[in-house]
C-alpha cells in the first residue's frame, strides 16, 4: 500500500468538521497564555511548569499549522497528543504546588480540554 493511501495520512472527510477543534485550540491558547502570565518563574516547579507550557504552545502551533495545511489525520492526532502530554505535565507541576486556586483550576481546565481535543481527533481518525 502506498504511504499516501494509508488511513492515517488522509485528511478528515470534511475540514468544516474541524471547526470545534480550532475553537478548542484557540481556547487552549488563551488559557496557556493566562497561566504563563500569572505564574512567576522564581521557584524550580514554576520554571518546570513554564517549560511544559512553552512546549504545549509549540505543539499548538504545530497543530494549527497541520490544520491550515490540511495535513493527514495522523499528524493531527500526533500534534494533539503532544499538546495533551505537555499540559498534563504542566498540571502535574502546578496542581500539588502552592499556586493560587485560579492557576490550579486553569491548569486543570487546560489539561482536560487537551484530553478532549485528543479524543475528538482520535475519533475522527478512526476507520468507519
Amino acid at each position: 500500500m502506498d504511504p499516501i493511501d494509508e488511513p492515517s495520512s488522509k485528511p478528515p472527510a470534511s475540514w468544516a468538521d474541524l471547526s470545534d477543534v480550532t475553537k478548542t485550540v484557540n481556547d487552549l491558547d488563551g488559557l496557556v497564555s493566562a497561566i504563563v502570565g500569572g505564574l512567576p518563574a522564581t521557584k524550580p516547579w514554576q520554571r518546570q511548569a513554564h517549560g511544559q507550557l512553552a512546549e504545549a504552545d509549540r505543539s499548538m502551533q504545530v497543530l494549527r499549522l497541520a490544520i491550515s495545511l490540511e495535513r493527514g489525520q495522523g499528524e493531527l492526532v500526533d500534534a494533539a497528543r503532544q499538546v495533551q502530554l505537555s499540559l498534563r505535565a504542566a498540571r502535574a507541576f502546578i496542581y500539588p504546588s502552592r499556586a493560587d486556586l485560579t492557576t490550579k483550576a486553569a491548569a486543570k481546565l487546560a489539561a482536560d480540554l487537551a484530553d478532549k481535543l485528543h479524543a475528538r481527533l482520535v475519533r475522527a481518525a478512526a476507520p468507519r
